[in-house]
C-alpha cells in the first residue's frame, strides 16, 4: 500500500508539471481485454508455472498535446484477472486467487494527421509500473516495472470528441524475491530470478478534447 500512495503522488506532480505548460488535453476512459502473462516461481525445490489468466479491465487516459503530433499522457489501466498454476499438460491450470493487475504509466504518442485531423493513426511507448493486486486481504501486493508499445487511430466525431482504439505488447519485469502464496495454507511460491511476463492487450473508448 505505500507503494501505491508514493506512486500516486509522483504521477500527481508530473500531471501539475504538465498542465503548467499544456496545450491541448485529451481524456479517454478506456475498456480493454489482456491476455498473457506467464512467469516462474520455486517452492523448496520444486518449480511452478504461475499464469495470469486473460481478463477484461477499465481505466482512463489523460493527455496533453506537445504540438499536433506528438502527445503526453498518463494511463491507469486495470485488469481483473486471476492467478492460476499450470500443473501439466495433461491436467488442468489451479486457481490460487483473484488478482487486479493495475497499469500506472507515462506514454508518449506520435500521430500522423488525415483528413484535416477526423483521422490520426499513432504510436504509442510508454513506461511506467504494473501493480499486482491479489483480492484476498491478507495476501501483499507487489509492484513492478512495465512498459507499453503499440499503436491505433483516432477517429473524430466532433470538434471535442471522437473514438480511440490501440493494440499494445505489455511486457512486467517481476524482480526476484517475489512472493505468491499458493494453494495451500503457508505454501509460499518466490520468484529466484528476473524475468518478464509478457502480455498483449486491445482497448479503446470514447475520447474527450478541450
Amino acid at each position: 500500500m505505500p507503494h501505491r500512495f508514493t506512486l500516486i503522488l509522483l504521477i500527481g506532480l508530473a500531471l501539475a508539471g504538465a498542465l503548467s505548460a499544456a496545450g491541448r488535453f485529451e481524456i479517454t476512459p478506456m475498456a480493454l481485454y489482456r491476455i498473457g502473462g506467464e512467469f516462474e516461481a520455486e517452492d523448496g525445490e520444486v518449480t511452478r508455472d504461475l499464469l495470469l489468466e486473460g481478463g477484461p479491465g477499465f481505466g482512463f487516459t489523460f493527455g496533453v498535446d506537445y504540438d499536433q503530433h506528438y502527445q503526453l499522457e498518463f494511463s491507469w489501466l486495470r485488469q481483473q484477472s486471476e492467478l492460476r498454476e499450470e500443473t501439466g499438460s495433461l491436467s488442468p491450470s489451479v486457481r490460487l486467487f483473484d488478482l487486479n493487475v493495475d497499469q500506472y504509466q507515462f506514454n508518449g504518442l506520435y500521430h500522423w494527421i488525415f483528413e484535416g485531423g477526423r483521422v490520426r493513426p499513432f504510436l504509442i511507448f510508454g513506461i511506467g509500473a504494473t501493480y499486482l493486486d491479489p483480492v484476498p486481504a491478507d495476501v501483499d501486493g507487489s509492484l513492478h516495472l512495465s512498459v507499453r508499445m503499440g499503436g491505433g487511430v483516432k477517429l473524430g466525431i466532433g470538434k471535442h470528441a471522437g473514438v480511440r482504439v490501440q493494440g499494445c505488447y505489455v511486457p512486467t519485469y517481476v524482480s526476484e524475491e517475489t512472493r505468491v502464496v499458493g494453494v495451500l495454507p503457508g505454501e509460499v511460491y518466490i520468484v529466484t530470478a528476473g524475468q518478464f511476463f509478457h502480455q498483449l492487450e486491445a482497448s479503446g473508448g470514447l475520447y474527450i478534447r478541450f
